[in-house]
């Protein structure tokens, strides 16, 4: 499959560092076809290098992946396999190893790296359109190294024939490996699986909890719902949770209500859950990374996410989940002055107010109290005087319709005042 990084009408975004997020509809798509599949091998073709770099990577690996995956050598046998085969054939520059680290996991073909398949890509030469034109290749990359026994031509007269042409003949020679040796691919891919939940019934971390009641409950909710959408079982806690953490200063008490959310890591996916939300430590004596070095999908949703380092986690009464969450914005009462609602920074509190454009609303410039509960500076004051007579109804029926994993009810609770 294509995973070239484009542009759409509406998203400028690089749809090959879409793994984490999910924004848009081609990763999902392609996830989606991965989780019914199944798939051994997932091969991504990508553009530009010169001639035809086909992956394996310098590392540091990513250090959740099983070595399994580094070191039985798969990444490396499938691509000095493709070297020598199409150097037999006199194509020139088809070389391996020296391009990316296999650090960041949020590309498209680590849709397979993270769940026990095995991710891999190309990048070959292209042009900016589909002319013919001579080509000058830069010196450094026509020089013969051990990983680049026969290199590109310091000129060629190139097209988007030859590019899919060495694509295409790549593939060919991958796809005839992959079936010449399906049988150990496919234990290798069974071996993945179940040695990630043997590790995660013996190995901390054990679990990741989410508490349920959170500051910002959208983003609790979403977050959820993106590690349910990635493949990962979640399950809901039937009784209140507590643990022990270890911390600089001794060990720290850590509790969550009952209907809080455990990332249980005895699963097939365990590896998955470990680089969405561990936190990631690139090593200080390697050379500079290709990409990201950090992303811990927690804290860039800014919901509290708690490692558990404790067996005893899996004694606790709770009940898998596979449903999208539901946070449901509530109205109480009917508001004899005003409206307040409560400034939980989630997204989706703007989208209620550009929801309500024509509705006249205040923002208060300091935290406050009213009715016996705390407001955030920047909550929302709906006086009822200047306002449609049906705003009651109108602010009930605010939001509601679902976007993917992106939920638009209104952000926080509407509740009465008596200002």
């Amino acid at each position: 499959m294509s995973g070239r990084g484009s542009r759409s009408k509406y998203v400028a975004h690089d749809n090959n560092r879409d793994g984490y997020g999910l924004a848009l509809a081609l990763t999902r798509n392609v996830l989606g076809g991965f989780m019914y599949w199944k798939p051994t091998v997932m091969h991504d073709l990508h553009e530009s290098a010169n001639f035809l770099y086909v992956s394996t990577g310098t590392g540091p690996y990513n250090a959740e992946l099983d070595a399994l995956t580094i070191d039985i050598d798969e990444w490396h046998n499938l691509a000095h396999e493709e070297v020598t085969q199409l150097t037999k054939r006199g194509m020139p520059g088809v070389w391996t190893h020296a391009f990316y680290t296999g650090w960041a996991a949020n590309y498209l073909f680590w849709i397979a790296n993270t769940r026990n398949s095995l991710g891999r890509f190309y990048e070959t030469l292209g042009n900016r359109g589909a002319d013919t034109m001579e080509r000058t290749i830069r010196p450094s990359s026509t020089a013969t190294r051990w990983y680049r026994p026969n290199p590109p031509l310091e000129k060629v007269t190139w097209s988007i024939r030859n590019n899919t042409n060495y694509m295409q003949s790549g593939v060919l020679v991958a796809l005839k490996y992959v079936a010449d040796n399906g049988d150990e691919f496919l234990d290798n891919f069974y071996l993945r699986g179940a040695r990630a939940i043997e590790r995660g019934k013996t190995e901390a971390p054990y679990a990741w909890v989410i508490p349920r009641d959170q500051s910002r409950p959208l983003a609790t909710e979403n977050l959820v719902d993106l590690l349910m959408t990635q493949g990962l079982e979640v399950h809901v806690a039937d009784e209140d949770l507590s643990w022990s953490e270890g911390g600089p200063d001794g060990d720290v008490e850590r509790s969550a209500p009952e209907g809080s959310y455990i990332v249980r890591l005895d699963q097939p996916y365990r590896t998955l859950a470990l680089v969405l939300l561990g936190v990631q430590q690139f090593p200080r004596d390697e050379d500079p990374p290709y990409d990201d070095t950090g992303w811990t999908l927690p804290f860039l949703h800014q919901v509290d996410a708690y490692r558990v380092d404790e067996p005893a986690i899996f004694s606790a009464r709770m009940t898998l989940t596979g449903e999208p969450l539901g946070v449901e914005g509530e109205l109480e009462g009917r508001g004899r002055n005003f409206y307040l609602v409560n400034n939980t920074t989630d997204d989706n509190f703007a989208v209620f107010r550009f929801r309500l454009r024509d509705v006249r609303m205040l923002a208060a410039e300091a935290d406050f109290e009213a009715g016996g509960r705390s407001y955030a500076a920047g909550s929302y004051v709906i006086p009822r005087e200047g306002n449609p007579e049906d705003l009651p109804d109108r602010l009930s029926r605010v939001g509601g319709s679902r976007i993917g994993s992106q939920c638009e009810r209104c952000s926080g609770r509407a509740r009465c005042g008596d200002s």
